[in-house]
C-alpha cells in the first residue's frame, strides 16, 4: 500500500517530520514483552494506508493502519515526530526490511501502568521476539512531541539496529537502543520499510492521528559500507535532550580564522530536533582583530581534536546546506579532515561555497572534495579537486551524505552513495608520504563567512542568518582484508 503524499506548495524546502497524533482515548495494551520473549504478531497486510497530508484521521478501536515509507536494501534510517495522547495500547511502530522472511521493528508504545517504552523487536513467520527495550525516563506530557529513530545496518556478523527516542521540545535525556542480531535476519526482495499505528481494541471512542511526511534513507550497502568497517568507532547523532548531546566534540569560542570574515562564537552551535545546527549572523557591530579585518559575521567551528582521530576508515556526514541558492554569496561550510600532529595534510570530504559565486569555478548545485598535499609544515597549496555530479544537487534544500573512505590503496568520495573522486596511491610520492604513514587525522566541522573562494557577503546576496544543519557524524575504523 503506498502512502499518498499532499503536493508541495511553492518552492520553499519545508523540514521534512512525521507527526503523529493520539488523544482522547482509554485503552487497553500487552505486557510489555521480556528480550527473547515471542507472541503472535498481527497480520496487518489488510490494514488501511495512512495517508501522509497533514490532516487528522481517525483511528477506530483495534483499527491499525500502515503505509510504505520507501523499499529497503541496505543501510536504512527513518525519524519520526510522535506525540501520544493519555491512555494505554497506543502504538506507532516502525517496520524495517519487511518482506516475506520477516523485517525488524522499532516501536514506541505506552503499556497498562502508562509507562512508554522503545522496543527493538525482530518478526519471522508471525512470531515477534523482544530483542531489547528500554523505559523512557521522564517521560514527557501527553501533550508534547516525541522523535523517533529507527535504523538497520549490515555488519560482518549479524545485522545492527538502532532505536532512539527523546522529547522534541529538547528538555530531557534521550533513550536509545543499540543491539546486534546474530545471525542477520533472512533477506527477501522486494523488502520495504514502512510505518503503522495502532489503537488497542479496548478503546473506548476512536483515536486522532495525524502524519506528516517521514525522513527516511535507505543506501545500497554494496557500495558504502562494506564488510571490512563493522560498527562505527564514532558514532553522534545529536540526540535533543540529552545531558551532552556534544559529547566527542569541542566547540571553539571567540577566535578566528586568518582568511575569512567570520568570527567563532560558540552560541552558534546549537541542538535542535535531533541535529546539531551550525549558524552564521550578521552583526550591527565588527569584531576588529589584530589582522585588521573587520568581521560582521559569527560563525562556528567545532572538532575532535582531542577526543578521536584515526588514520585509515571511513567518515560520513548527513546534512543540509546553508548555500541556498541566491541568497548565500560568501557562506563556506565544510566538513573535513586534519592531522592531529597539525602538519602538512587535509582531506576535506565537503567544502561548498554560497551563491551567487564570484571566483571558484564551483556551480550553483554542486559541491566539492579536495586532497591537500602541501611540501612544507602547514601548507597546503598542492591540492587534487573533484566535483560532485552534475545530477546531485546538493544545494536544494534538502538533506545529503558525504562520505569518505580512505585505505592504504587510496581515498574514494562518494555523495548520496555515488563515488565521484578516487586519488589512488603513486599518484605523487608527497602525497603518499604524507597519507600512507600511518598519521591519525581528526574530525572538524565549520561554517565561515568570506573568501577569495567564497567571495565577500554582502546584504544583497547572503541573508543575515544561515543554517548548517549535521543530521549525523559517524567514523570507522579501518580494518585490512
Amino acid at each position: 500500500m503506498l502512502i499518498t503524499r499532499r503536493p508541495r506548495r511553492g518552492v520553499f524546502a519545508l523540514p521534512v517530520v512525521a507527526a503523529v497524533l493520539l488523544s482522547g482515548v482509554v485503552v487497553s495494551s500487552p505486557s510489555l514483552q521480556t528480550r527473547g520473549a515471542q507472541t503472535a504478531a498481527p497480520q496487518m497486510e489488510r490494514a488501511a494506508a495512512i495517508v501522509l497530508d497533514g490532516k487528522p484521521w481517525d483511528l477506530k478501536p483495534g483499527e491499525t493502519r500502515r503505509g510504505d515509507l520507501g523499499t529497503s536494501t541496505g543501510h536504512t534510517t527513518t525519524k519520526q515526530r510522535v506525540t501520544l495522547s493519555s491512555g494505554q495500547g497506543i502504538s506507532v511502530e516502525v517496520r524495517l526490511r519487511e518482506s516475506t522472511a520477516g523485517y525488524y521493528a522499532v516501536r514506541l508504545y505506552q503499556a497498562k501502568d502508562g509507562q512508554r517504552w522503545i522496543n527493538a523487536e525482530r518478526v519471522v513467520a508471525g512470531k515477534r521476539a523482544t530483542l531489547k527495550s528500554v523505559k523512557l525516563a521522564n517521560a514527557p506530557a501527553t501533550s508534547q512531541s516525541l522523535w523517533l529513530s529507527a535504523e538497520v545496518q549490515n555488519e560482518p556478523s549479524g545485522d545492527r539496529i538502532w532505536a532512539s527516542a527523546w522529547d522534541a521540545a529538547g528538555a530531557r535525556p534521550a533513550e536509545q537502543i543499540s543491539h546486534l542480531d546474530r545471525p542477520a535476519l533472512p533477506r527477501a526482495a522486494p523488502a520495504k520499510t514502512s510505518i503503522q499505528a495502532t489503537a488497542n481494541a479496548a478503546n473506548t471512542g476512536p483515536v486522532k492521528v495525524t502524519l506528516g511526511e517521514p525522513q527516511f534513507k535507505d543506501v545500497d550497502e554494496t557500495v558504502l559500507t562494506p564488510g571490512t568497517w563493522g560498527s562505527p568507532a564514532f558514532r553522534t547523532d545529536f540526540p535533543t535532550g540529552a545531558a551532552n548531546p556534544l559529547t566527542g566534540w569541542t566547540v571553539r569560542n571567540d577566535t578566528y580564522v586568518g582568511y575569512d570574515v567570520g568570527y567563532v562564537k560558540a552560541s552558534n552551535v546549537e541542538i535542535r530536533d535531533g541535529a546539531a545546527i551550525l549558524s552564521t549572523r550578521k552583526v550591527d557591530t565588527p569584531w576588529v582583530m589584530k589582522d585588521g579585518v573587520k568581521r560582521y559575521y559569527s560563525t562556528a567551528y567545532m572538532d575532535t581534536d582531542t577526543t578521536f582521530s584515526q588514520a585509515y576508515g571511513r567518515w560520513e556526514m548527513r546534512a543540509k546546506l546553508p548555500t541556498v541558492k541566491q541568497k548565500s554569496k560568501g557562506i563556506w561550510p565544510a566538513f573535513w579532515l586534519r592531522p592531529v600532529d597539525k602538519g602538512t595534510g587535509e582531506l576535506d570530504i565537503m567544502e561548498a561555497y554560497g551563491t551567487p559565486k564570484t571566483v571558484h569555478n564551483a556551480s550553483e548545485t554542486n559541491s566539492l572534495a579536495t586532497v591537500h598535499y602541501g611540501t612544507m609544515a602547514g601548507e597546503n597549496r598542492t591540492h587534487t579537486v573533484g566535483f560532485t555530479p552534475k545530477e546531485i544537487d546538493v544545494n536544494d534544500g534538502r538533506f545529503h551524505t558525504w562520505t569518505l573512505e580512505w585505505t592504504p590503496k587510496g581515498v574514494t568520495f562518494f555523495v548520496d552513495g555515488k563515488a565521484y573522486f578516487t586519488q589512488l596511491r603513486g599518484a605523487n610520492p608527497t602525497w603518499d608520504a604524507l597519507y600512507q604513514s600511518g598519521r591519525k587525522y581528526s574530525i572538524r566541522l565549520n561554517v565561515q563567512a568570506g573568501s577569495e573562494y567564497a567571495g565577500q557577503p554582502n546584504d544583497k546576496d547572503t541573508a543575515p542568518h544561515t543554517e548548517y544543519v549535521v543530521d549525523h557524524v559517524r567514523a570507522w575504523s579501518y580494518k585490512a582484508g
